[in-house]
């Protein structure tokens, strides 16, 4: 069965985990929120393949913290993670979350990763 919405951002049908090809929109969407791209240079940074939605939680906390965006509460930011950012970057492949296991396993998305590592620089001015 495909999805309309995949198909409409360019992902190919049947991918159980979105697509390498999709719009330069919608990666530019997955980038847009400060979270999210917290998030990704947590992922980004690791030689490991996969995480505890613990670690990745402190890991979150403690970029935003670096960022100068204060400590906000936990569980503020594990619920935004499991609702809203987790969810986002698995549409569109970059990773895949467990919710039984609490593990996030990273898949890595050459488009967003090279996307991203092109404005991370802009952050820190």
């Amino acid at each position: 069965m495909t999805d309309d919405c995949d198909e409409c951002r360019g992902a190919r049908p049947g991918s159980p985990y979105g697509a390498e090809t999709r719009s330069l929109d919608d990666l530019l969407e997955v980038l847009a929120d400060q979270r999210r791209r917290c998030l990704l240079a947590y992922l980004l940074d690791r030689d490991a393949a996969a995480a505890s939605f613990e670690d990745v939680t402190d890991g979150v906390l403690a970029e935003l913290e670096r960022r100068g965006d204060g400590r906000p509460k936990r569980e503020v930011i594990a619920a935004d993670l499991r609702h809203r950012h987790l969810p986002r970057l698995a549409d569109v492949g970059v990773l895949e979350y467990d919710s039984r296991s609490r593990t996030i396993r990273v898949h890595g998305h050459e488009r967003l990763e090279r996307l991203y590592e092109q404005i991370r620089p802009l952050e820190a001015e």
